[in-house]
């Protein structure tokens, strides 16, 4: 209905329009819309690039939905001076120099075939706008919030909902340009936006490993690690100076999508080179298959990307196989395995795909490794396999990987400070996968990892 309203105001008054200025200037500005449209085409990327940027606009949400408009009305205003000019010229004409009933037919005819152009022109600019309707509404049905969108965002959604089933969907997507991956951000950006399960569990998947540890991603929606007085990025408060909501609150709970792109810390996520790399990385496909399933299947094809958890059991028994000249008693590796099951159980070794590499511990305990491995070991002597508790700070060393099969190589930093409990600092960690175990050999040292995501 609503798409129907716009098709009559829009024909019926540049009809009345074009009757009242003439077929000259109408004529011209029909043309000039026309052209208008294709120079957006062509141009919205020296606008948006070059242009808005130096006139000092930074949102680059603003800059991707203004620089097309930005075009259009450009080159429209344009054309239409040409079209005044032009009809100033012929108006003198007829007015001082053609005789009285030359001047009175073209009058006649000019107002006659303004309303034609005018009607005409009419459908031309209905086809014009219903391009970034379709586009744009596309995006803005993903994020109707239960708080309120602007006016002209629930306009540009209601517009779109009309357009489908209607037959001008079809016609706008053959005007459109192509928008298979906007689409799909949208779905994808929707489905996040409106289930707070989605965006707990995002953090899981494994382009994103990184981005959660740095504490890129999830404090936007748990708020985890973000003091809300120290940092101003953290909250949001509008020109009417209502008290501050975080961002976080803005996102989780559907909070209007204008609030969400103007609150500063969406700024810092679309300037952060290494966020926007991730985005621009994305396989749709395969992030909406892990939503659904849990599972990745594009990820699954590395076998060494993804999240280790310690195999206490395995980890004592290879301990006692490298070692076997020590000849350790049942009841030395029975006391190991308890040692491990006891503290280890937390840690957990998260391979991201693009190198990085992380050692954390859920309850803040970390494994001490001492050099117990003598002729025997004593149940005094696997005391030492012990525990220590770190400052409040889960990561206990970061790094990178690289190589492949036999050849993995793992280099991890200790993170932070109380680091006597994390292996002597720095260390370099030969690494193999075998039998779908990862095998992480710290000099005399093995421990084995399991994957569970």
């Amino acid at each position: 209905m609503t798409i129907w309203i716009l098709a009559a105001v829009l024909i019926g008054g540049l009809g009345a329009l074009g009757r009242q200025i003439g077929g000259i200037r109408m004529g011209i500005s029909l043309l000039g819309a026309i052209i208008a449209y294709v120079s957006t085409l062509y141009l919205t990327g020296i606008v948006s690039n070059q242009l808005l940027p130096t006139i000092g606009m930074r949102n680059p949400v603003y800059i991707w939905v203004l620089s097309p408009l930005v075009v259009f009305f450009g080159v429209f205003i344009f054309i239409n001076g040409i079209a005044q000019g032009v009809f100033l010229k012929i108006k003198v004409y007829f007015d001082y120099r053609a005789k009285e009933d030359a001047r009175m037919r073209f009058t006649r005819m000019d107002t006659n075939v303004g309303l034609a152009c005018g009607m005409m022109a009419g459908v031309v600019h209905l086809l014009i706008i219903m391009v970034p309707i379709y586009v744009l509404g596309y995006v803005t049905l993903q994020f109707d919030s239960p708080n309120g969108n602007p006016f002209y965002v629930n306009f540009i959604s209601k517009a779109r909902a009309d357009m489908d089933g209607s037959g001008w969907d079809r016609i706008a997507a053959s005007m459109a340009p192509e928008t298979d991956d906007l689409n799909q951000f949208a779905d994808t950006a929707g489905l996040i936006y409106n289930n707070k399960s989605v965006q707990d569990f995002l953090g899981e998947y494994p382009l994103f490993y990184a981005m959660a540890e740095n504490d890129t991603i999830m404090p936007i929606f748990t708020g985890e690690g973000a003091d809300q007085q120290d940092n101003p990025m953290n909250a949001y408060s509008d020109e009417d100076e209502e008290p501050a909501v975080p961002y976080h609150t803005l996102v989780r709970e559907q909070g209007n999508i204008k609030a969400i792109i103007d609150h500063p810390q969406t700024m810092e996520l679309l300037n952060n080179p290494d966020f926007m790399d991730r985005v621009n990385e994305l396989d749709y496909a395969d992030l909406k298959t892990f939503i659904d399933t849990g599972e990745s299947p594009k990820y699954a094809e590395e076998p060494i990307v993804g999240k280790w958890r310690i195999d206490t059991a395995r980890t004592a028994r290879e301990t006692a196989r490298r070692h076997a000249q020590a000849r350790l008693s049942s009841i030395a590796l029975q006391n190991m395995k308890i040692v491990l099951n006891n503290t280890a159980t937390g840690i957990t070794l998260i391979v991201s795909p693009e190198g990085s590499a992380f050692l954390k511990s859920a309850n803040n305990a970390v494994v001490k490794f001492t050099p117990f491995m003598r002729q025997r070991m004593t149940g005094a002597e696997i005391a030492t396999f012990a525990v220590g508790k770190r400052p409040a700070n889960r990561t206990l060393a970061v790094g990178s990987w690289s190589g492949d099969g036999d050849g993995l190589k793992v280099d991890l930093t200790a993170s932070g400070t109380g680091n006597a409990y994390l292996i002597s600092g720095v260390k370099t960690a030969q690494t193999k996968l075998s039998g779908g175990f990862l095998m992480f050999d710290y000099g005399e040292y093995r421990m084995v990892f399991y994957k569970h995501l």
